[in-house]
């Protein structure tokens, strides 16, 4: 038998137990649809997400002193030779290990993280 025949064969196995898998289990392959909860409700999805919209608003640490955030650095314009670049990386807390084989392995460690701005 060629290569060609067993990969055929393989395939034709993995189709027929496809079939009977779908034939057992006939609707693995439908959407769940939550409208039935919720009759006569066409907008359910919004008012669903609408109580929950801001529920870590007060949660997560804003940053103190601005408004918005201001990158310093893009990732496709960092140059590993540009000394101020790898200061705002290590400002990050990400260090840089260049190991034997030439490959560049960068590590983060949020307790190297510089919260000064």
């Amino acid at each position: 038998m060629t290569m060609k025949s067993n990969l055929h064969c393989h395939a034709l196995a993995l189709g027929k137990r496809l079939i009977r898998f779908l034939k057992v289990y006939p609707f693995i392959h439908t959407f769940i649809n939550f409208s039935y909860l919720f009759p006569g409700n066409s907008n359910y999805a919004q008012d669903l997400r609408s109580p929950l919209a801001n529920v870590v608003a007060n949660k997560c640490p804003v940053r103190k002193g601005s408004s918005s955030l201001v990158r310093k650095l893009y990732a496709s314009d960092f140059q590993s030779n540009n000394e101020e670049h790898l200061l705002l990386v290590k400002e990050m807390g990400i260090s840089i290990i260049n190991l034997p084989d030439g490959r560049v392995q960068l590590l983060h460690s949020l307790s190297n993280v510089s919260l000064d701005d």
